[in-house]
């Protein structure tokens, strides 16, 4: 019945790309045609330079997934000196980022049996390891063919995943069961993915790679502390916005001009998630009676203000140090949080809302550490603030606890590494 299936999916699968080809052609996308041309070229080129071994080969599906790779891909190249790295993506932009970690960078080929096959035999790996959700079967078979061990690592599988699977578990189930070993990010995706694995075989549970990552940021430190002294911050309380949209802000400034009655020289830093959203939060925050500077603007700032808006990418880690507490944005606005674990990493306690779907298990863990703190509204937030803010031992308390949270999440890529090496 797979192999029925697969021998199906490959009749299909040219058919397919060439009605997307023309859907994009209708599309008001279409300017764009010379860049997917680029890509087709090499989606469909199966051929590569000659590597100087049988490489180590890591195949993520785009930008986000690459840049979680960091730290494995060093180890790798540590542990295995004459083996190259070859990183493939499923995207131009992934592609790119890749060039940071290997010169040897590309993008997958269709996952046709024809193309994959002669792309394998080309780059001939000793190791190949897939990240997250990528489950190619063409990808898989071909590797198996050249005798290349192969994982699914920091997968992952959501519920209506796991539900779409399902409908598909011939091909599925033969594809996994070619690969040596699962490794998965939660027990549930263990469940999801062992439902799917011949009787007797089990995923192993290794964590998020991406935990190891966050750190504390203090590259910037000096510029940073100098701008705050200049607008007024220096020994003040000051509290972190991080990430936020329309709704979050409504709620912090809210949360903030409350805290602000009882403590008076309460600083706010507010961070819009989108950058080109400022002019709005801006907006807003002076409707709340609030004198604010722009970021990007301090090399002309004149006074002192009572919020810093953040409308610049790169420098939000680096204020997490100088902070009381960091809410944590697109957790009252409906969009499933952002990173939670950032501000931990600086020992900070972390506020967040009730829609942190996105971030489930780091939300989970720093409140049940004690150092992660929900608020459903700005009322909620302001009263919680307030007690954090009055009481120093129990706000240090709270951030010690975050940062334990985090550590408790780390590991993964250690774990990863003596599961497949």
């Amino acid at each position: 019945m797979a192999r029925a299936l697969y021998i199906l999916y490959n009749l299909l699968s040219p058919m397919l790309a060439l009605a997307f080809l023309a859907g994009f052609a209708l599309s008001p996308r279409r300017r764009l045609l010379g860049g997917l041309f680029k890509e087709l070229g090499e989606r469909l080129t199966p051929t590569m330079e000659k590597l100087s071994g049988r490489p180590v080969w890591i195949h993520a599906a785009s930008v986000g997934e690459v840049r979680s790779l960091g730290k494995i891909a060093a180890a790798l190249k540590e542990k295995t000196p004459d083996s190259p790295l070859l990183v493939t993506c499923s995207t131009w932009a992934g592609r790119t980022e890749a060039l940071k970690i290997t010169p040897h960078s590309r993008l997958l080929p269709l996952d046709f049996y024809p193309l994959m096959r002669a792309f394998c035999r080309a780059a001939n790996p000793s190791l190949l390891l897939i990240a997250e959700t990528e489950i190619w079967p063409g990808l898989v078979l071909c590797a198996r063919q050249r005798d290349a061990k192969i994982f699914f690592m920091n997968a992952r599988m959501s519920a209506r995943s796991f539900r779409s699977y399902r409908l598909l578990s011939p091909i599925l189930s033969w594809t996994l069961a070619m690969a040596d070993g699962v490794l998965a990010q939660t027990e549930e995706d263990a469940r999801r993915y062992g439902h799917f694995l011949p009787q007797g075989r089990k995923p192993r549970v290794t964590g998020n790679i991406k935990y190891d990552l966050v750190e504390p940021d203090a590259s910037k430190e000096a510029e940073i502390k100098d701008a705050l002294r200049r607008a007024g911050f220096a020994g003040k309380p000051v509290f972190c916005a991080a990430s936020t949209h329309p709704l979050d802000e409504e709620a912090v400034l809210r949360a903030f001009t409350s805290a602000r009655e009882s403590l008076h020289d309460l600083k706010l830093v507010l961070a819009p998630r989108h950058p080109e959203r400022a002019g709005d939060a801006l907006k807003s925050a002076a409707r709340a009676g609030l004198k604010c500077l722009r970021w990007k603007d301090r090399d002309a700032w004149t006074g002192e203000a009572d919020c810093l808006l953040m409308d610049e990418m790169g420098w939000l880690a680096g204020f997490y140090p100088f902070c009381e507490a960091v809410f944590v944005g697109g957790t009252i606005a409906p969009v499933g949080g952002h990173n939670l674990l950032e501000p931990a990493a600086a020992s900070k306690p972390v506020f967040f809302g009730r829609h942190y779907a996105n971030a489930l298990v780091a939300g989970k863990a720093l409140l049940a550490s004690g150092g992660g703190f929900l608020a459903a509204d700005g009322d909620e937030l302001a009263a919680r603030l307030k007690v954090l803010l009055h009481s120093p031992t129990f706000s240090a308390t709270a951030g010690k606890k975050a940062l334990e949270a985090l550590r408790g999440l780390q590991g993964a890529t250690e774990k990863t590494l003596n599961a497949i090496i």
